[in-house]
């Protein structure tokens, strides 16, 4: 049959193709798209072309749909999947499949698989992998919109917290606690938001900046209303002009900072300043402290991180470094937030371990192996 797609042939080469869909295969479902909202991820793809992590190498040959987050109507389904899925059912998918270790992905990787097209072809690893349900919700945007929310909630949970002198880890944000979402009132930013109001674990206040007054007029009238409902203290700032954007949020928060933060030990006697970064062509800023000061930056190809803090310390490595300067009857400062209540009598609490394991397999996973070749000739 025939369909149209937008479909990626390189690097900043998309076109609206009509072309020949095959006939669905027994492992196969035919659907039809009716909605599918656009990601930067996409916008990312059409840019890198072949370099993009999830993108097939000869798109020149085999186009890629383009677009993940969609949801239609199922049209033909093949003999082995019969029994669960009917023609007129429709259909919510979702798109991070992780297929045996690959990046394939609808919107990236497909020839005949995404949602910015008439109809697409549903391949068996997404019914293999139970990615493929009915939807039985009132609109199909929103359940095009059900895979960017997932990120939005995925992040709530997977933030956790500890008390002093105990290693559980609480799961999800705090509740009760203070929650700030910067750069807040974009697409991602409102999901996050209208997220935090609902979820499970509610906070008590929560501060959203933006540097944009139309943006942040927008989530006034979303959410003002729906904060006071929930009993939850909102606060909506524009940072664009303030001399101390940190120091202002704090104020809004009590003088204290927020809770969904992470710790990192650092040791240091030179210091690299944020200015000087954010100056630097080519670098970018990840992680940053008023405290602390710079903590990760990394090159704009992703090809290198700088790691300013000590991640990989043991519970007592600055302890030892400390007690190693006062002994050389060094004038030293003790290390802040490090020693319960900064007594350098008490064993200190880590706080760090999570957040630096996380670092390392983080970089590990998306920065070399998802990034290295099968082919190891074409590694550079």
């Amino acid at each position: 049959m025939k369909a149209q797609a937008v479909r990626l042939h390189g690097a900043g080469d998309l076109r609206l193709d009509t072309f020949e869909l095959p006939e669905i295969g027994d492992d196969e479902i035919l659907v039809k798209v009716i909605s599918d909202s656009v990601c930067m991820s996409t916008y990312k793809c059409a840019i890198l072309g072949t370099e993009h992590k999830r993108g097939h190498p000869d798109v020149a040959e085999h186009p890629a749909i383009m677009g993940h987050e969609f949801a239609g109507i199922i049209e033909k389904v093949g003999k082995n999947h019969q029994d669960k899925f009917k023609p007129g059912m429709r259909f919510a998918q979702q798109p991070a499949l992780n297929y045996k270790g690959t990046m394939w992905s609808p919107g990236y990787s497909y020839e005949f698989f995404g949602g910015d097209a008439t109809y697409c072809i549903i391949p068996a690893e997404v019914m293999e992998l139970n990615c493929l349900m009915e939807y039985k919700g009132k609109a199909f945007f929103e359940a095009s919109l059900a895979e960017p929310m997932s990120c939005c909630i995925g992040a709530f949970h997977a933030c956790y917290h500890t008390k002093m002198g105990d290693y559980h880890h609480e799961m999800g944000i705090k509740e009760g606690g203070s929650l700030a979402l910067l750069a807040g009132v974009g697409p991602m930013g409102l999901g996050a938001l209208a997220y935090a109001l609902c979820c499970d674990r509610r906070p008590g206040n929560i501060v959203v900046t933006d540097i944009n007054d139309e943006r942040l007029q927008r989530a006034h009238r979303l959410f003002d209303h729906k904060a006071k409902e929930a009993g939850i203290r909102l606060d909506i700032v524009n940072t664009k002009d303030l001399p101390d954007a940190a120091a202002t949020l704090k104020e809004i928060n009590g003088g204290k900072g927020f809770d969904d933060v992470f710790c990192a030990p650092h040791s240091r006697y030179t210091e690299v300043w944020e200015k000087d970064i954010r100056a630097a062509p080519g670098l970018e800023l990840l992680a940053t402290s008023s405290e602390a000061g710079v903590y990760a930056v990394k090159t704009e190809d992703s090809s290198q991180f700088f790691i300013m803090g000590h991640p990989e310390y043991d519970p007592d490595t600055l302890a030892r470094e400390y007690r190693r300067d006062i002994d050389k009857g060094l004038d030293i400062a003790v290390p802040a937030h490090y020693f319960p209540e900064d007594d350098p009598a008490r064993v200190p609490v880590v706080r760090w371990r999570s957040a630096g394991q996380l670092l390392y397999t983080n970089w590990l996973n998306y920065y070399l192996y998802q990034t290295t070749p099968y082919d190891l000739s074409k590694v550079r």
